[in-house]
């Protein structure tokens, strides 16, 4: 559809015979879009229409205007003032994004839905007026708002989306309003000044934990005879599935007993947790979830109860200070970059119940030095022992089906022990020093 020009401003028209504003080319500093071209009554400011001009201090828009589309005013990093409009009714995804200097914003009654990223990046951004009728605070929507003060929502939101509030600095205490059913992914992480947040008894899905880097967090607010969640002791605990969620990392807690009766450490459950050397599991643990542990600085050691069937991606990733790792007879896959970057690994015991070892999931272990394969071991994945380079001995009981690429790479002291003629195929095909059970 041809644009056509009115002064300043580019425009499309619909089939109803209303305009939408396609482009501005002006360089003024204060904008009012004009309510009517040639004769089109406006209802609709375009994609990018406003896209990253930084003379544009003030924009106005005008009566009439239903929507503003995806990144309409987004990089326009200079502007400090935005008049909306009644009547209006959508905010586009990444409307205002990256409009720094942005710093109050009233959000008019009628507006219903407010897309995905739509204020991320308003770090100035420190009062904003969310009207009751917006059902859902979509994927990373205040995400960066540093100065955001906002303690509460209107009763019409039904959903908070992944990362909605990520790196909100200056929220302290915050509630979710009764009706809120789904809590997403990691939905305040990073708020690392937010101390209380009260959960609704309508909440019925947490995802992977929302509070992740959330350190002066102390109180998470549950109530009594909540259907589907539960404080137990610095964890917010999923049920009737027994999934650990979250552990409160201002608990600041060396030692760390998982209580009893959970089945599963959710995604980033402990993640980051810069205090913790010590983990204890319970026999009911099924499954550890990816990121759980990862980059937990002080964890020195780890024993997985024969419970434990798998251990996700990057479960264990960068624990720097992991010196042994003790799978016990259970475990059937280690997820890739299970334990990648562990550079003080010293020790990994291996179950006779191992079957897939996925890719990069000993990456950069710098100090393993010996790995026993079982017979049940089908599958090692891309890269599994990358740059391993004091790994001496690997020792493979069984033949192993299918082997991905570089397995051993930058590992120059490895030998490998085996008679499966499927992996001395591939220690010759990729010149890996090689014997047989009965040589060793």
């Amino acid at each position: 559809m041809e644009s056509i020009r009115f002064g300043n401003f580019y425009y499309t028209v619909q089939t109803d015979g209303s305009a939408v504003i396609e482009k501005y080319t002006g360089d003024g500093e204060g904008v009012e879009i004009p309510a009517v071209v040639d004769g089109h009554p406006v209802k609709e400011i375009g994609a990018r229409a406003f896209a990253e001009h930084d003379t544009l201090f003030s924009v106005t828009v005008p009566r009439g205007v239903k929507s503003i589309g995806e990144r309409a005013f987004a990089g326009c990093y200079e502007m400090l003032a935005v008049f909306l409009p009644d009547g209006l009714e959508h905010i586009g995804c990444g409307a205002f994004a990256g409009c720094w200097s942005l710093q109050e914003l009233r959000i008019p009654t009628g507006v219903r839905s407010i897309g995905s990223i739509a204020f991320a990046g308003c770090s100035k951004l420190t009062h904003i007026t969310i009207p009751d009728g917006v059902t859902a605070i979509e994927e990373r929507t205040f995400a960066d708002c540093w100065r955001l003060r906002i303690s509460a929502l209107p009763g019409s939101v039904e959903r908070i989306g992944l990362r909605a509030f990520e790196n909100c600095g200056k929220l302290r205490e915050f509630t979710l309003p009764e009706g809120v059913s789904v809590l997403g992914d990691r939905a305040f992480s990073h708020c690392l000044n937010l101390e209380t947040i009260h959960l609704p008894l309508s909440l019925k899905e947490v995802g992977e934990n929302p509070f992740y880097r959330c350190e002066r967090l102390t109180n998470v607010d549950v109530p009594n005879g909540h259907a589907h969640l539960e404080m137990r002791e610095g964890f917010l605990i999923g049920k009737p599935a027994h999934r650990l969620i979250a552990h409160l990392l201002s608990r600041k807690e060396a030692y760390v007993r998982v209580p009893n009766g959970i089945r599963e450490i959710g995604p980033y459950a402990f993640c980051e947790n810069a205090i913790a050397e010590r983990v204890i599991f319970p026999d009911t643990l099924t499954e550890i979830g990816h990121h759980a542990f990862a980059d937990c600085k002080a964890l020195a050691e780890i024993e997985l109860p024969g419970s434990v069937r798998a251990i996700g991606c990057r479960a264990f990733s960068a624990c720097k200070k992991l010196q042994k790792a003790t799978l016990i007879h259970g475990v059937e896959n280690i997820g890739l970059g299970a334990f990648s970057y562990c550079e003080a690994l010293e020790t990994v015991t291996l179950p006779d119940t191992l079957k897939e070892i996925e890719s990069m999931a000993f990456l950069l272990c710098h100090g393993l030095k010996s790995v026993r394969l079982s017979g049940a071991l089908q599958s090692i994945g891309r890269c599994a022992f990358f740059y391993c380079d004091a790994l001496e001995t690997v020792t493979a009981e069984g033949d192993i089906h299918k082997l991905g690429e570089d397995i051993f790479k930058s590992s120059e002291k490895v030998s490998v022990v085996t008679s499966g003629e499927n992996l001395r195929r591939y220690c010759a095909e990729n010149r890996i020093p090689c014997r047989t059970n009965e040589e060793a």
